[in-house]
């Protein structure tokens, strides 16, 4: 296993509203059923990560208000998506949701930084 020097390679942060979901109870249900880890540390956040090892990529929703919030991706080293995939695939996650999103800023955290991006690959 690869020893790295930072803990984070990507994080991306979106704007969310409720789309099938209604609520954030729901967006848990449907995620469980999509085979993700889901914990509720408040009542308005859940902290989610799939199944699968090693872990990464995680997701965290915060609910601000009573139709919308945050979503922050942080991926792990251990992921092997670009920036790029990220933002492409991200609208997976959010289809087994039940959630809408659009992108809140184009910045990311890589090596320790925060960087403004035009383009990462």
């Amino acid at each position: 296993m690869r020893k790295h020097l930072f803990p984070i390679k990507h994080a991306l942060v979106y704007d969310w509203t409720f789309g099938e979901a209604s609520n954030l109870a729901r967006v848990a249900e449907n995620l469980a059923k999509e085979l993700f880890y889901v914990l509720n540390p408040e009542i308005n956040v859940l902290t989610v990560t799939s199944k699968t090892r090693p872990t990464a990529v995680i997701f965290t929703i915060i609910q601000r208000n009573a139709h919308s919030g945050e979503l922050i991706l942080i991926q792990t080293p251990e992921g092997r998506y670009t920036f790029t995939e990220l933002n492409r695939n991200i609208n997976i996650f959010v289809g087994k949701a039940g959630i809408n999103i659009k992108p809140k800023n184009k910045t990311e955290l890589r090596k320790g930084t925060r960087k403004t991006l035009i383009s990462n690959d």
